[in-house]
């Protein structure tokens, strides 16, 4: 318990977010365990780095492609992007994928494993995915939580 108030108060993290991401593994020091931001200090974290003064510039810091850019052209530490979705947008020397066949060939073919699917907009994780390799025998598309789908499927 003393470690769970702990993370809330240091990192923002739940009680269920101490579970859900099992910072009860007692093989992580604790330095390891603060390193993980939980929703509330993600949230305090998004408001010292995006002010309310900002307000304007909101919808450039949503889109995730032109923000990571921006981190990489200030030599800050960032996501790596191998490919972006995307039936009518632009993105200079990212590779553009047009059409779910597109998303489909890039996964059998040029993906570099384990790939961190995202929405291009958005927040909370919603739409993300762990894609951790393909079974190409078989068609499949091997996800984070154990599951398999069809990469054609997955690519729609």
């Amino acid at each position: 318990m003393r470690e769970m108030f702990k993370l809330d108060r240091k990192a923002g993290i739940a009680f269920v977010e101490y579970y859900a991401a099992q910072h009860y593994r007692t093989y992580l020091t604790a330095e390891e365990k603060l390193q993980f931001d939980g929703e509330k200090g993600s949230y305090q974290l998004n408001l010292r780095l995006s002010p309310a003064k900002l307000g304007d510039k909101r919808s450039f810091i949503r889109d995730k492609v032109l923000y990571t850019t921006m981190l990489k052209g200030m030599n800050l530490p960032t996501t790596e992007t191998q490919a972006v979705a995307h039936s009518e947008r632009g993105f200079g020397g990212i590779n553009t994928l047009r059409a779910p066949s597109d998303v489909s060939w890039f996964l059998k073919s040029e993906a570099i494993y384990p790939v961190f699917a995202k929405t291009l907009e958005g927040s909370k994780s919603v739409g993300s995915a762990l894609l951790t390799g393909i079974d190409a025998a078989k068609g499949l598309i091997e996800m984070g939580n154990g599951k398999s789908f069809d990469i054609d499927a997955f690519a729609h």
